[in-house]
């Protein structure tokens, strides 16, 4: 079972911790409904990365042995790869250190879990190196487009000032899930590649949760003439 991100998506000062089953694959008994296993693969989340279609079974054969297996995509842009009956993921995953927040009341979690294989599938992170270039002017529009934001790797958090997340909130394998031929053994995943702004804004606490929510008029970025700021392949398979 895959698990959504906890509310508020964005800020989790009124949420501390990992907020475990969050964002999470959950084995489940079918016949008594009682956990198995799981894995988190987003701490304490902040960028709207849940886990957004479901897994994939598959039977794979890794130094002789055989492995049914079962595979979910993210939109992180990596493939989480399991013993779907143990939970023992396939490959190793590390725990790595992550860029902290600076947004009052927040506590970033300081590691996020990145899988050693397969290599990851979407473009994640966006620097200057990664703006559209077709001619010099367009990069220059496009240096200053995103010279009021944050830029950096994958899980820059969320900050006042905005922050570029890549891949954005409806990226990496997002809803298209994985396929598998069962003739080649070779598994398909979609991605998308486009950026997305996360920029906080104070919101009213006598109405809602939280002390800050996301503000949607700078969640979309691009060009004033409509092109994408981020250089192709904008989708790959």
């Amino acid at each position: 079972v895959p698990v959504g991100t906890p509310s508020n998506d964005y800020y989790g000062g009124d949420r501390l911790g990992d907020n475990l089953f969050a964002e999470s694959l959950v084995a489940l008994d079918a016949r008594t409904g009682k956990r198995v296993w799981h894995f988190q693969t987003v701490k304490h989340g902040l960028w709207d990365y849940d886990l957004p279609a479901q897994p994939t079974l598959l039977t794979i054969t890794l130094d002789g042995r055989t492995i049914d297996a079962v595979a979910a995509a993210s939109k992180m842009g990596f493939l989480f790869v399991f013993d779907r009956t143990t939970g023992v993921p396939v490959w190793p995953i590390e725990d790595r250190p992550v860029i902290q927040s600076d947004v009052p009341g927040e506590r970033t979690s300081p590691t996020q879990p990145f899988p050693t294989k397969p290599p990851a599938f979407a473009r994640q992170g966006f620097t200057e190196d990664d703006v559209v270039d077709f001619t010099p002017e367009l990069r220059i529009e496009a240096l200053k487009t995103i010279r009021p934001y944050r830029t950096g790797p994958l899980y820059l958090p969320p900050s006042l000032q905005g922050s570029f997340a890549r891949p954005g909130i409806i990226g990496g394998g997002n809803w298209g899930g994985t396929a598998v031929d069962p003739e080649t053994n070779l598994l398909y995943v979609k991605s998308t590649n486009n950026p997305a702004i996360l920029a906080l804004a104070a919101v009213d606490t006598t109405r809602t949760e939280g002390a800050f929510g996301i503000d949607r008029t700078r969640r979309n970025i691009g060009l004033p003439n409509g092109l994408p700021i981020q250089k192709p392949p904008y989708g790959t398979l």
